[in-house]
């Protein structure tokens, strides 16, 4: 896998860890409360340099 494609996958699952972490805030965002609780949690996956999706493209660019 080259840098970009591991990069993304590291980012949709920190994506989807931190929305269910922040799934209980959706209840206070109304109707739309889930859309913004997901929004929310891509865009810190996305720019989150050194977190969980960082270690997990790290571990996918190792040569086996």
């Amino acid at each position: 896998m080259d840098k970009l494609a591991c990069e993304r996958i590291g980012a949709e699952f920190e994506a989807l860890f931190l929305n269910r972490m922040l799934s209980p805030m959706s209840r206070t965002f109304g109707q739309f409360g889930e859309m913004v609780v997901d929004t929310g949690a891509r865009s810190i996956a996305q720019h989150d340099t050194h977190g969980f999706g960082n270690l997990i493209a790290e571990y996918l660019e190792r040569p086996r």
